[in-house]
C-alpha cells in the first residue's frame, strides 16, 4: 500500500513540474506578420543563393 501511495505521489510531482515548465515556455512573443514575411523571404533567398542586390529586391518586394 505504501508503494502505491509513493508511486502516485511521484507521478503527481512529475506532472506538476512538467505543467510548470510548459507554462513558462509559452510566454515567448510571436513575430509580427511583417517580420515573419521578411524572415521567410530571407530564408528563400538563402536557399536560392541569391546575391545581395537581388536578395534586397526580393525581400523588399515580398514585405510590401
Amino acid at each position: 500500500m505504501k508503494h502505491i501511495i509513493r508511486f502516485t505521489l511521484a507521478i503527481l510531482m512529475m506532472a506538476m513540474c512538467s505543467i510548470s515548465a510548459n507554462a513558462q515556455s509559452n510566454q515567448r512573443q510571436r513575430m509580427s506578420r511583417e517580420k515573419l514575411a521578411e524572415a521567410q523571404a530571407n530564408y528563400i533567398a538563402r536557399q536560392l543563393a541569391l546575391d545581395d542586390a537581388t536578395t534586397g529586391k526580393f525581400v523588399h518586394h515580398r514585405s510590401l
